[in-house]
């Protein structure tokens, strides 16, 4: 429990800072917007063990982890030796250049010691109006002489925090992006106008009763 709580303790500080880095990238300058977004973050704890008898097989649908994003802001994520892991590159229409840097593909990301892996989730994609992607990554299993472990934060604004597109955001097109979500998609996001708490709520509903039911309401 000691060990836990220090990890979280340093995952809840790197948090702090990767929210300050973003909003000095989205050029979010208002204090008090920074403050309801940064203040009171939530995280969620979560340890995983990849193990099967079989490989993955993608084109069966055979997976340690299927195709996803994360819902929250940040993913604090740290893994064993053990590759897997791997992150979808979408293609973008609008590079020129006469090569296979274009083309969608999923790409290994290979394990390093003693370093942390980071991944946008779904809210900076919804602060963004899609111009940030959330990270759509999935698990394979490599091996089957051997467990894969891994232990993620999940990080979120802070809880009681409203947010929708920011207004630098809403006019953008990301239609140059395969996975690209233009204004009026956002504006018909059932998250957008919800805090945090309610956002999670949310979630939580879609992924017990599925993506087309009726979400819960707003407080």
């Amino acid at each position: 429990a000691h060990v836990t709580s220090q990890y979280m303790s340093a995952a809840y500080k790197l948090n702090v800072r990767l929210q300050e880095l973003l909003f000095q990238a989205l050029k979010i300058e208002d204090e008090t917007q920074r403050h309801v977004l940064g203040s009171h973050p939530f995280l969620v704890l979560k340890q995983m063990k990849y193990f099967d008898t079989k490989l993955s097989d993608p084109s069966i649908g055979r997976y340690g982890a299927g195709p996803h994003t994360d819902w929250g802001s940040f993913t604090i994520l740290a893994t064993d030796a053990t590759p897997g892991l791997q992150i979808y590159r979408p293609k973008n229409n609008s590079n020129k250049k006469k090569d296979n840097s274009s083309s969608p593909e999923w790409l290994d990301v290979p394990p390093i010691p003693n370093a942390l892996i980071i991944n946008a989730g779904d809210q900076i994609s919804i602060l963004t109006n899609g111009k940030y992607q959330s990270a759509l990554h999935r698990v394979l299993t490599t091996t089957t002489t051997k467990p894969r472990y891994s232990t993620a934060v999940f990080c979120y604004f802070g809880m009681d925090a409203k947010f929708g597109p920011l207004p630098q955001f809403q006019q953008e097109d990301t239609d140059g992006c395969e996975t690209g979500a233009p204004t009026t998609a956002a504006e018909k996001d059932p998250s957008k106008g919800r805090t945090t708490r309610e956002y999670f709520h949310y979630k939580l509903h879609q992924s017990v009763y599925g993506v087309s039911s009726s979400p819960p309401p707003i407080a």
